[in-house]
């Protein structure tokens, strides 16, 4: 009997353990994605930043146009540079967005695993 209960108490504290690592192991994860989020945040800023750069670039290359009849050919590939590059940015944007949901969702797992 006395050997039984040594088993449940070496069980016992195993499980006890366990449960520690796994708590730690699920607070590290936690910490990993909150510096993912901020670092795909950030990320997410600068390209908004660009976006902006780029539109208004796009819009001064369009008035270029419009001033400069004979240069027009050059301006409308300068435009299309522009604009290809917006498109670009704008899908990194929504990349990054979708990444930023992701860990969002992820963040949120997380938690509940660490309220269980």
């Amino acid at each position: 009997e006395q050997a039984t209960l040594a088993d449940r108490a070496n069980r016992a504290e195993r499980e006890r353990d366990d449960s520690r690592k796994r708590v730690e192991d699920l607070q590290r994860a936690l910490e990993n994605a909150h510096s993912d989020f901020a670092r795909l945040s950030a990320s997410l800023d600068a390209e908004r930043r660009e976006s902006s750069f780029l539109r208004e670039r796009l819009a001064e290359a369009q008035a270029a146009v419009t001033e400069r009849g004979e240069k027009v050919q050059q301006a409308l590939m300068s435009a299309a540079r522009e604009s290809h590059r917006a498109r670009e940015a704008a899908e990194r944007q929504r990349l990054a967005e979708m990444a930023k949901d992701e860990l969002c969702m992820q963040n949120a797992r997380l938690m509940v695993d660490l309220q269980m």
